[in-house]
């Protein structure tokens, strides 16, 4: 039962997480850098793997291009919001475990340029909605 509320959950949340990237395009912070509207913002994955392979990120988006109106909500976030909710149900070292990863991610996207603080708490507030309103469905 959990695992179909999991996975039922995962796809309404894929699907209105892009639904919402549609309606509002939304640069991430290390492109609104780029363009101006911010002050210069390292892309910090980029710039790692460009150091250890500088054609690494250029076949990456040979072969499956960018987006650079998906940063809000973050899907990165939701998907972490998703598999701490379904942890939450086990035992305080998976809860602990769950959280840890949630606020490990969460620093991860804002600190590598990717998302803004409100892409993530767009994206926790669409997983949530997603694993509460599937609840009663699955």
């Amino acid at each position: 039962g959990l695992f179909g509320r999991y996975a039922a959950a995962l796809l309404g949340t894929a699907y209105l997480g892009l639904a919402v990237s549609f309606a509002v395009p939304t640069a991430p912070p290390w492109l609104a850098g780029q363009s101006g509207h911010l002050p210069f913002v390292s892309r910090v994955v980029e710039d790692v793997t460009n150091g250890v392979d500088p054609s690494i990120y250029e076949r990456g988006y040979e072969i499956v291009g960018t987006n650079p109106v998906s940063a809000m909500p973050s899907l990165h976030m939701a998907m972490t919001v998703l598999v701490l909710l379904a942890a939450w149900r086990a035992g305080p070292p998976v809860r602990v475990a769950g959280l840890l990863y949630a606020l490990a991610m969460g620093f991860a996207l804002v600190y590598a340029g990717e998302h803004y603080m409100v892409d993530l708490a767009a994206g926790a507030a669409l997983a949530a909605f997603a694993w509460r309103a599937l609840a009663r469905r699955v």
